[in-house]
């Protein structure tokens, strides 16, 4: 992005949802928890920004009514009862490991002065040689990038982890996770992109409904 630090920041606040401090609902990339499937679709659409409708929880498209610049894929997870509550948008790819990081750096800073210190950062660098690659690191789980605001992961006795909300986000917001990853490519090199995912306070009760509806068709 050729542009000054400070219309950078600006540019990403904004799309990223209006500032808690002003606002006391989160709406990341204009966007409501709770929206039901015809308004997510009807917004979408005054948007141009071709909706489809993936399964009968999942909507996906290419832009969104307040885009993020170098996003091109947007997922939102929905049911009857509950509506709108997860977003996801995944950047274009990178196939330059420098890049794609300096991507996350970008997005974490401005999540960081939007919503305050992360409450789980699990950015790690354990390269024997720091000249390999950066997405082949990412491939092999040398280099790990992701960073949650709002929850984090706690552990059963029995060993099994589960996500507990730490910090206060804007009352309709649960937790918002940003996370880089890496695989092959067609062309047999690597690829990687950054994601960034809003999950809404009706998140828990959204899921249960989905899970029973899968249980109930088997």
């Amino acid at each position: 992005m050729k542009a000054t630090k400070i219309l950078v920041g600006s540019i990403m606040i904004f799309a990223l949802g209006t500032s808690p401090a002003i606002a006391d609902e989160a709406k990341p990339f204009g966007f409501k928890m709770g929206m039901s499937e015809k308004e997510i679709l009807e917004a979408l659409k005054n948007a141009n920004a071709g909706a489809i409708k993936a399964d009968p929880t999942l909507i996906i498209s290419r832009s969104a009514v307040i885009p993020l610049k170098g996003y091109s894929s947007y997922l939102y997870v929905f049911t009857k009862k509950s509506g709108l509550c997860k977003i996801s948008a995944l950047s274009e790819n990178f196939s330059s490991g420098l890049k794609l990081r300096q991507e996350y750096d970008t997005i974490k800073n401005n999540l960081i002065t939007k919503y305050g210190k992360p409450a789980v950062t699990f950015d790690s660098d354990n390269r024997t040689d720091t000249s390999k690659d950066i997405l082949d690191a990412m491939k092999n789980g040398e280099i790990n990038l992701a960073t949650s605001w709002g929850e984090t992961v706690k552990r059963h006795p029995d060993g099994s982890f589960y996500f507990e909300s730490i910090a206060p986000l804007p009352k309709n917001l649960k937790a918002v996770v940003l996370n880089a990853s890496a695989e092959n490519n067609r062309l047999g090199g690597s690829s990687g992109s950054v994601a960034i995912t809003y999950k809404f306070a009706n998140e828990s009760e959204c899921l249960s409904e989905i899970t029973g509806s899968t249980f109930n068709a088997l």
